[in-house]
């Protein structure tokens, strides 16, 4: 299991470093998040600045496939 976490809201730090890994690493794959607050993005959840009362934060969980 990889967590990824930032203090970002910039897509180049968050979601498009998730999808450039995932083409990278055919064997890994998003865990998703259910959480009442933030956005989904990227298989994670993201924070806006503001929302709250907090700065922007951005995190994911990947898990790694195991063959079967």
């Amino acid at each position: 299991m990889l967590l990824y976490a930032t203090c970002s809201v910039l897509p180049a730090e968050n979601r498009a470093q998730i999808d450039a890994f995932l083409q990278r690493h055919s064997d890994a794959e998003p865990r998703g998040l259910e959480a009442p607050w933030g956005r989904a993005s990227g298989g994670g959840r993201q924070i806006l600045t503001g929302e709250h009362d907090i700065d922007g934060f951005f995190y994911t969980c990947l898990n790694k496939r195991i063959p079967r």
